[in-house]
């Protein structure tokens, strides 16, 4: 009774831990998008601007799989597979459409999309195009559930 009891605990504990990382990360985030200009995004690593987009293609499941090279840029940055992005683009408005990395390989990337943007993808042919991080609560969701059913 008492190492369920401690288990019972530690699990408690683990949930609140998670909890509170999800909240700094979120605020983290918030504060990243209303706060920062492109450059200081592109900077510190949160952001590829300007792009280049190299292919379309469709995959598995009919997502679009858009592969983007950046451009003249070779900065350090924090994009690996399985985060979450926007791939936007400044045209007349910002227009962003929701993403995941597939794949960073130098100067390139993948990225599947996902969301309704067949109707304003062709905005992304003319320039202006860039990835950025976002906020994603998926991985907070997983480890959660996984507590949960433990």
């Amino acid at each position: 009774m008492k190492q369920e009891k401690q288990i019972s605990v530690r699990f408690s504990n683990s949930l609140k831990a998670i909890a509170a990382e999800r909240i700094q990360e979120e605020q983290f985030f918030k504060s990243l998008a209303e706060n920062r200009t492109i450059q200081s995004k592109v900077q510190s690593g949160f952001c590829w601007y300007p792009v280049a987009i190299l292919r379309k293609a469709w995959t598995v499941g009919e997502y679009l799989e858009v592969t983007l090279e950046r451009i003249a840029n070779g900065l350090a940055h924090k994009f690996s597979e399985g985060m979450a992005v926007h791939v936007f683009n400044l045209q007349e408005e910002k227009v962003e459409i929701r993403g995941v990395v597939a794949a960073v390989r130098g100067d390139k990337m993948r990225v599947l999309l996902s969301g309704n943007y067949h109707d304003k993808f062709d905005l992304f042919e003319k320039g202006n195009t860039g990835v950025e991080l976002i906020y994603d609560d998926r991985p907070y969701r997983v480890m959660e559930e996984a507590i949960r059913s433990a």
